[in-house]
């Protein structure tokens, strides 16, 4: 992939929205995007329709695997619109996310709304708003559903199932013929255990995990993903494979794919901010990303975190600021 023209010259503000259209395949985001193909492959062909569970922690790539499947499937005209047939939108994909403790309409009115009906919670009734979702499948030509969120079936405090939706669920499953992708954290496993015929439908669940540092292979896993992602990035090539960044990086996320890609973009968005450093002016053409980037990026995207990823671990120092890095040992054993 080259590089967007906006790279070439002196860096702009251009370049800090160019990190979020980096898409890299890891080995365990392909791996999951194979099982939704095969699943997308089949919806609509079988009796019993498929159906798939990917499960994950914040921050482990469940968003970003739904986004690009369902732009890579998107139908567009020669506006960048989505196509229209009959008079009705196009959506092979459907996105939805589950609401916080759904009733059934307000379950519906999700699935509506990913299917980009604009009065997707217009229904009073949930067999009403049933209805109109029945017709809105036929008339969009879905044929794969993207389900997050799927938590939120589960009550935080009692951790019980609503067992009206997940009822409906099994029911609507079965009757559109669609296969459903349901992506969520890990305590979703619960709505499955709560309902047999969907567990049995589901199958076995993918799990989405944070790349690691206690094996060879797992070092050299996340240095490829970084490899990719410093020939991607918008200023000139800064070697975030090297051994020595590549620790600093895993010690600043713990491996977490959003945390990465949020410290990538906070580093591009300084070294924008500050071209002007000396130590960048020290270098020809000035197209650089240094440490310094790195440690302004970590003290406001990383320590400063968004409330759902207060519970993930966080080191207690900035790895980017000047000192000696932990013993790996020490810090794996710890992790």
């Amino acid at each position: 992939m080259a590089l967007p023209s906006a790279t070439i010259g002196e860096p702009s503000s251009d370049w800090v929205p160019l990190t979020d259209q980096i898409i890299i395949y890891d080995p365990q985001v392909r791996e999951c995007i194979t099982i939704i193909q095969r699943c997308h492959r089949f919806s609509k062909r079988l009796e019993e329709p498929l159906g798939v569970k990917v499960w994950g922690d914040v921050g482990t790539g469940k968003s970003f695997i739904q986004r690009c499947y369902e732009q890579s499937h998107r139908l567009v005209d020669a506006h960048g619109s989505r196509l229209r047939k009959n008079g009705h939108k196009i959506v092979p994909v459907c996105r939805a996310v589950v609401p916080d403790m759904p009733t059934r309409r307000t379950f519906v009115a999700s699935l509506l709304e990913g299917l980009e009906d604009p009065a997707y919670d217009a229904e009073r009734s949930a067999w009403q708003a049933e209805q109109r979702l029945y017709r809105k499948l036929e008339e969009t030509e879905a044929k794969l559903i993207l389900l997050d969120e799927m938590n939120h079936l589960v009550d935080k405090a009692t951790k019980n199932v609503a067992p009206e939706v997940a009822d409906w669920m099994k029911h609507f499953h079965y009757k559109c013929k669609i296969s459903i992708v349901a992506f969520g954290l890990p305590s979703a496993e619960k709505v499955f255990d709560y309902e047999p015929q969907l567990l049995d439908r589901f199958g076995n669940a993918h799990y989405l995990k944070p790349f690691r540092w206690d094996k060879i292979n797992a070092k050299k896993m996340l240095a490829g993903y970084l490899k990719k992602l410093d020939e991607r990035q918008p200023f000139a090539y800064i070697g975030l494979a090297d051994p020595d960044i590549t620790f600093r990086i895993w010690l600043a996320t713990r491996g977490y794919r959003r945390r990465i890609a949020k410290l990538l973009k906070g580093a591009v968005e300084h070294g924008v901010d500050e071209y002007e450093d000396a130590v960048r002016r020290s270098r020809p053409g000035r197209r650089y990303l240094i440490m310094k980037d790195f440690e302004i990026a970590f003290d406001r995207y990383i320590q400063r975190c968004p409330q759902d990823e207060k519970d993930l671990e966080r080191p207690a120092a900035n790895p980017f600021r000047n000192g000696k890095l932990p013993c790996e040992s020490a810090v794996v054993r710890a992790a």
